[in-house]
């Protein structure tokens, strides 16, 4: 996955099974991509890594949610 959109993909969905399927596919690449595929048990995550979860959740940008856990990017991971 290259982060650019392919515009010449055309999908017809005939059932939401395969909407379904598709968007896990997509959140798949993506987890995996930046090394958080596959994920680790709930119990292995730390409360550290809960937080910086959560403001990734909530940021409207990458920058942002590094600002906001008083880190630079390159220490959040851009």
């Amino acid at each position: 996955m290259d982060g650019d959109y392919d515009s010449s993909r055309i999908y017809v969905l005939l059932e939401p099974e395969e909407l379904e399927g598709i968007v896990r596919s997509v959140v798949r690449d993506v987890l995996n991509e930046y090394g958080f595929y596959p994920l680790p048990f709930w119990e292995e995550t730390s409360r550290e890594d809960w937080s910086v979860i959560e403001e990734l959740s909530k940021a409207s940008s990458f920058k942002e949610a590094a600002q906001n856990l008083d880190l630079s990017s390159e220490e959040l991971g851009a």
